[in-house]
């Protein structure tokens, strides 16, 4: 039986952080690292016309096994460009580890199994955070290539090759006591349901949103009305103000001025509770 092992490397406007299904549908592959059981470490730079990944996609079909760190994102983002497998094809070294109460993080299990130098690369991080998002509003680029940055683009596909050296090193190593055929099928059930998503009614969402940002401007006008002060424009003045006043000894209390504070302030943190998510339903 012989196993693929698999990482890519993407672009995307879209952080990460909306979600893997929303990242997919913008994603950029640009780099495709894999091996095949103990042969050599093979790195595609999809950026460059001379790439040619016919030898990845022979190995894809013929392999029995595929093994990926956070299978997950790895099959979601394979899948954009028709390269698929079934799902018990799969084997995700990340849920493994979680089954046995290990970090789920490469670099961390590396570090833990003493991998030398097959440990991944931390300076991978900064490669990440440069070739693989947006560049700041500040900078002069939109965005880091292999010809803005060659010399740190080539370490980044070193990188990668790294990461699968790393990866097939830590398959051998992981325990196994844990990873039992019940584990797995909970573990595929997961991927379905991640797969498949579930319905929501989106009106529901819309007209929840539109109810907590009316209550929090009802609460807001009913704290302006207690303190006097336009929030919108010294909020943070105001809360201050009311803070210290009720921090102060009990005897301000004949002032006739606490009560109003201590009630600004409880409506202050009602509207605080109250604040909507400001993610929209999608």
């Amino acid at each position: 039986m012989s196993t693929i092992y698999v990482d890519v490397e993407t672009f995307n406007e879209a952080p990460i952080a909306v979600g893997t299904a929303r990242y997919c549908e913008t994603v950029e592959i640009m780099v495709i690292a894999w091996a095949v059981d103990d042969g050599p470490v093979e790195v595609i730079d999809r950026t460059s016309w001379s790439q040619d990944d016919r030898a990845f996609m022979r190995a894809w079909r013929d392999a029995d096994l595929v093994v990926a760190h956070n299978a997950f994102f790895d099959r979601s983002v394979l899948a954009t460009k028709g390269i698929e497998r079934p799902l018990n094809q799969w084997h995700c070294t990340q849920a493994q580890a979680l089954a046995h109460s290990l970090p789920g993080s490469l670099d961390k299990l590396s570090a833990i199994y003493n991998l030398g130098d097959a440990a991944k690369d931390k300076e991978g991080k900064q490669l990440i955070q440069l070739f693989c998002k947006p560049r700041p509003k500040t900078s002069k680029i939109r965005r880091a290539t292999r010809d803005t940055h060659p010399a740190e683009w080539q370490k980044f596909l070193d990188y990668a090759g790294q990461d699968i050296v790393a990866l097939r090193a830590l398959h051998k190593k992981l325990p196994k006591w844990n990873w039992t055929e019940a584990e797995r099928e909970t573990w595929m059930l997961n991927q379905e349901i991640n797969d498949r998503g579930f319905l929501i009614d989106q009106e529901l969402a819309v007209q929840a949103i539109a109810t907590c940002e009316r209550a929090k401007a009802a609460l807001q006008a009913r704290t302006e009305g207690i303190t006097g002060t336009d929030l919108s424009v010294q909020q943070r003045a105001a809360l201050q103000a009311l803070q210290s006043a009720a921090a102060a000894p009990a005897n301000l209390a004949y002032s006739g001025l606490r009560v109003a504070e201590l009630v600004g302030l409880d409506v202050r943190a009602s509207g605080a509770a109250t604040a909507a998510n400001p993610a929209s339903p999608s």
